[in-house]
């Protein structure tokens, strides 16, 4: 109750938003934020989220000749793909330590993704913030962009927030550079 009266005097005081999504659907107001590491924790395997399904916003907008496809010949905008399968696409395609990511975070990220695919806005400092959290963020951003979305960015928590705030915008650079995807130096940190 404490979080939720929080909320609805927030919303007397003028907030427009919650990141209370009990608040938000009774109250009806906009629910914004990311996701808490117990939402991350809670997420212990990749068969959590293998029938979960994303509806394609535009799979034309991806084939600029980056490299990155439409996962089927016959998606149309409007038809949905299991996001699971394209996030492991781009896991193997970028193989080596892409393929050790924490599998239970990589669940989670793709549950939240298909919940919020316009906002897509991930906590990733959960387990390790480099070997992990950003490269699961990079393997859902690639394939919500393979669907039409773009992300919005990451959250960081903990660590050395300057430096590790370096080393992801590093990685989205050369993301970006490789796969010829100049909204992936848009992200914010």
């Amino acid at each position: 109750d404490g979080g939720f009266s929080a909320s609805k005097y927030c919303l007397v005081g003028g907030f427009v938003g919650t990141s209370n999504v009990l608040a938000g659907k009774l109250l009806g107001v906009a629910i914004s934020g990311t996701q808490a590491h117990a939402f991350v924790q809670s997420y212990t395997s990749l068969d959590e989220v293998k029938d979960m399904r994303l509806k394609i916003k535009s799979p034309e907008g991806s084939s600029s000749g980056n490299g990155i496809s439409s996962g089927s010949s016959n998606a149309v905008e409007g038809s949905t793909v299991e996001l699971l399968q394209l996030v492991l696409k781009y896991r193997q395609k970028l193989g080596g330590d892409w393929l050790k990511t924490n599998d239970g975070e990589l669940a989670a990220f793709i549950a939240y993704a298909i919940g919020f695919p316009h906002a897509f806005l991930a906590l990733i400092d959960t387990y390790n913030t480099i070997k992990s959290g950003l490269k699961n963020f990079i393997l859902v951003s690639l394939a919500l962009h393979e669907c039409g979305y773009q992300s919005r960015g990451i959250r960081l928590d903990s660590g050395d927030l300057a430096a590790l705030s370096q080393e992801c915008r590093k990685m989205f650079e050369e993301i970006a550079e490789k796969y010829n995807l100049p909204s992936f130096l848009d992200f914010a940190i």
